[in-house]
C-alpha cells in the first residue's frame, strides 16, 4: 500500500469511528474527496489544512488538530521506512526493529494498530445466523454464528445505517453482511463494522417479510387507498429498460393517447431499492414542478415480472414502501408474485399481480367509453328512424293504412258484394289521393335536398365546433374548417378573411 493510500485509510478509519460515536453519517465529518486531497497534499499547518476544499473554519476548529496529528504520525512512520513498499502497519512494526536484527517488540496499543492496519479497510462478506441482538439509541450490536460449529463474530451496526436498511431483523435470522473488520483498542475485541445486511434463505426472508408487514400495517401504511382518475392518461413508469416486462406492458397498453414518463430502475439486486426510491422521488418532483394539472402525472406505475421471495427483496423493503406512501401521485403496483403480496403492493393505492393486469385496468375505461359511444350512435340512429316513422304516419300515407284497415273491417262485417265494392272503392280512392300527395312531397324534398345543391357544385362549410358557416363573421383566422362536397370532405385552415 503506498503512503498516500495508507494515510487516506487512516483518516477514513478515524472518521468512521468518530461518526459511530456521534451517531451521524461519516460524510458529514469528512467526504472521501476531501480525505483524498488531504492525503495528496499533506498539509502541515492549520492554514494549509484550511486551504483544502471541504475544510471550513468550523471543521478546522473541531477536527483540525486530530487530522494534523494523523498526518504527522504517518510522516514519522514514512521517515523510518523510505521504501514505501510496505503497508502502514508493517512500517510501524519496522520502526521497532533493533539494529541487531531482533524482532520488533510492540506496545499493546501499537500491536492493535498493527492488526487494524492489516485488516481494516478490507471489505468482507460473511454469512451466518443473528444472535445476541441489542438495539440501542446510536447502534445495533449482534453476533453472527456459524450454523456448522460454535464460531462467532461480533458485529456493530450504526443505528442510522440500520434504520436505512429497510429490513426488520431479529435473532435466529440467517443473513449476509458486508463490512470491515476492526479491533476495538479499549477492549481488544475484534468486530465487524457492518455496512450492509440482507436476509438469505426462504425462512429468513419470510420472517423479515412478516416482521415488516406487521410493523407497517400497525402504522397504517396499508390502509390509505387514493382513487385514481377515471381516465389515466399521463403515466410515470418505473421498471427496468431491459427484459420483456416493459415491452409486454407497452404492447398491451391500448392506443388511447397515453403519455409515458419512463424512469429506468433496477428491480432486483442490492441497488434496486435506491433506484426505485429515486424514481418515485424524481417523478414526484417533476409532478410538483409541472404546476398546472395539464402537465402533472395521473399515476405512477411500478412493474416487475414474477420471481422468488429472494428476488423480490427490493419490493419487501421499508424504504420502498415509505416512498410509495409518501408519493403525492397515486401509485399502481403490478409485481408478479406467487403467494405473499409484496410490501410495496400493499402500500400502493392499487395493486394487481402482473404487469399485464395493470394495462387491463388502464385500458378498461377507454374501451368501455368506446363501446358506450358505439351504443349511443346506434341509439341515435334508431331514435331518428322512429321519429321519421312517426312523421310519416301523420301524412296521408298513414291515413292510407288506416283506411285500408277500416276497409278490411267493413268487408269483414258486411256480407253483401255491394258492401265489399264500396269498401274497395273507398280504399282505391284513398290510395290515389295519398299517392299523389306522397309524389308531391317527394318532389319537394328532392328540390330542397342539400345533396342536390352539392352535386350542382355548391359546398357546405362547417367550423371546429360543428356550426354551419353562413358568413365571414362566423370564422376566425387560423380556424380549421371542414368543407363538404358531393363526393367527400376537405379540411382547411383560414389564412385571411376578405
Amino acid at each position: 500500500m503506498n503512503s498516500m493510500n495508507d494515510l487516506a485509510l487512516r483518516l477514513k478509519n478515524w472518521r468512521n469511528k468518530l461518526a459511530v460515536q456521534k451517531g451521524i453519517e461519516p460524510f458529514k465529518i469528512l467526504q472521501n474527496k476531501t480525505i483524498e486531497e488531504i492525503a495528496g497534499k499533506l498539509p502541515a499547518t492549520s492554514e494549509e489544512l484550511r486551504a483544502i476544499k471541504g475544510i471550513g473554519d468550523k471543521k478546522l476548529k473541531e477536527y483540525g488538530g486530530e487530522i494534523l496529528k494523523i498526518i504527522a504520525s504517518r510522516t514519522n512512520d514514512e521517515s523510518s521506512d523510505e521504501s514505501g513498499d510496505e503497508n502502514g502497519a508493517a512500517a510501524a512494526a519496522a520502526s521497532f526493529v533493533e539494529v541487531a536484527g531482533e524482532k520488533a517488540v510492540f506496545s499493546v496499543s501499537e500491536f492493535l494498530d498493527y492488526l487494524n492496519a492489516l485488516v481494516s479497510g478490507r471489505e468482507v462478506f460473511i454469512r451466518g445466523e443473528i444472535s445476541q441482538m441489542q438495539k440501542r439509541d446510536r447502534a445495533v450490536y449482534f453476533s453472527l454464528k456459524d450454523k456448522d460449529d460454535a464460531s462467532v463474530v461480533n458485529c456493530f451496526l450504526s443505528r442510522w445505517r440500520y434504520d436505512g436498511l429497510g429490513v426488520e431483523l431479529e435473532e435466529g435470522m440467517e443473513v449476509k453482511i458486508s463490512g470491515r473488520p476492526e479491533v476495538y483498542k479499549a477492549s481488544g475485541r475484534l468486530s465487524v463494522i457492518v455496512s450492509g445486511i440482507e436476509p438469505v434463505g426462504e425462512g429468513a426472508l419470510k420472517k423479515a417479510y412478516e416482521l415488516l408487514k406487521k410493523k407497517l400495517q400497525n402504522e397504517g401504511l396499508f390502509s390509505r387507498k387514493r382513487p385514481l382518475p377515471k381516465f389515466v392518461r399521463r403515466i410515470g413508469l418505473i421498471t427496468s429498460k431491459n427484459g420483456a416486462v416493459i415491452h409486454d406492458f407497452l404492447n398491451n397498453l391500448g392506443k388511447f393517447g397515453f403519455e409515458i414518463n419512463f424512469y429506468d430502475a433496477r428491480v432486483e439486486g442490492i441497488e434496486a431499492v435506491s433506484d426505485i426510491v429515486a424514481g418515485i422521488n424524481r417523478l414526484n418532483k417533476s409532478h410538483r414542478q409541472g404546476g398546472t394539472s395539464e402537465n402533472n402525472l395521473d399515476a405512477i406505475v411500478i412493474i416487475r415480472g414474477g420471481g422468488s421471495l429472494e428476488s423480490l427483496q427490493a419490493f419487501n423493503n421499508e424504504k420502498t414502501a415509505r416512498a410509495i406512501f409518501d408519493s403525492v401521485i397515486p401509485v399502481i403496483c403490478g409485481i408478479g408474485h406467487d403467494i405473499d403480496v409484496p410490501i410495496a403492493s400493499l402500500a400502493a393505492d392499487l395493486s394487481v399481480s402482473t404487469p399485464t393486469a395493470v394495462t387491463v385496468i388502464l385500458n378498461n375505461p377507454y374501451q368501455l367509453l368506446r363501446e358506450r359511444i358505439a351504443h349511443l350512435r346506434r341509439e341515435l340512429t334508431r331514435n331518428f328512424s322512429d321519429i321519421l316513422g312517426g312523421l310519416r304516419e301523420k301524412t296521408d300515407a298513414g291515413n292510407l293504412l288506416l283506411v285500408f284497415e277500416r276497409g278490411l273491417e267493413t268487408i269483414k262485417h258486411k256480407a253483401t258484394i255491394v258492401a265489399r265494392r264500396q269498401a274497395f272503392d273507398v280504399f282505391g280512392n284513398a290510395v290515389l289521393r295519398a299517392g299523389a300527395k306522397i309524389d308531391h312531397a317527394r318532389k319537394f324534398l328532392a328540390a330542397v335536398n342539400p345533396e342536390r345543391n352539392l352535386k350542382l357544385g355548391y359546398a357546405i362549410a362547417v367550423g371546429e365546433n360543428g356550426r354551419m358557416i353562413k358568413s365571414v363573421k362566423d370564422v376566425a383566422v387560423g380556424e380549421k374548417l371542414t368543407t363538404r362536397l358531393s363526393d367527400g370532405k376537405i379540411g382547411s385552415r383560414v389564412e385571411n378573411i376578405g
